[in-house]
């Protein structure tokens, strides 16, 4: 998983990205295509 366990939690008790972390069966859960498109998105708006 690229971010902490403990990261996943807090996002995900914040409501942040909802479609990325959720939640069954009392175990959260990470998005692994969700997480590519947010990180082709960010690198296509970076200039270097």
């Amino acid at each position: 998983m690229p971010i902490s366990k403990h990261t996943a939690y807090k996002w995900h008790s914040q409501g942040k990205h909802p479609k990325l972390i959720y939640k069954v069966l009392n175990k959260v859960f990470f998005d692994v295509e969700e997480w590519e498109r947010l990180v082709s998105g960010t690198k296509n708006n970076i200039d270097i």
